[in-house]
């Protein structure tokens, strides 16, 4: 260790680990649909969102979070499940939520009020790399480095209801 430093400049938050998106309380939900969309990807970028990432869902129902895929249950005693697709098309990653069933016997799709809904993106070549000595700083930036450079996380992100 040396002698303490200038401090530097703040960062803009890209290229770090997981990112974590919430959409808020979504109202009238039936069928599914549109959850995030991020746009504009570069080549390695779609790359990176089309095969490359860990993807977690969870709804927030009655005050809990519900992993997708999975049964959400809902005040007043209906539920339904939920399963997700994702993909990139046209430069773009978007991210569906699907309806798979509810527990109503009803012809008709319940509506149901999710009080959020979160989606977590974490690059798969982070997880891979959990097994450095983290307090080897030669290592971490050897490991990390040239993933932060070719990793950029700061495309506008779409949140549609």
């Amino acid at each position: 260790k040396g002698d303490k430093g200038d401090p530097g400049e703040d960062g803009d938050g890209s290229g770090g680990g997981a990112f974590v998106f919430s959409t808020g309380a979504v109202e009238g939900f039936t069928d599914g649909g549109n959850i995030i969309t991020i746009e504009d990807l570069t080549e390695d970028e779609a790359a990176m969102y089309d095969e490359n990432l860990v993807i977690m869902v969870y709804i927030k129902s009655q005050g809990y979070w519900w992993p997708m895929p999975g049964v959400v249950a809902f005040a007043g005693g209906g539920s339904s499940s939920y399963t997700f697709v994702h993909g990139v098309e046209d430069s773009a990653f978007y991210l569906d939520l699907l309806l798979t069933g509810y527990s109503e016997d009803s012809a008709e799709t319940p509506a149901r009020n999710l009080e959020d809904v979160r989606v977590v993106l974490i690059p798969a070549s982070f997880l891979t790399d959990a097994r450095i000595d983290l307090s080897n700083y030669d290592q971490v930036m050897e490991t990390f480095s040239p993933k932060v450079k070719a990793t950029s996380w700061s495309k506008v992100l779409k949140s549609r209801k």
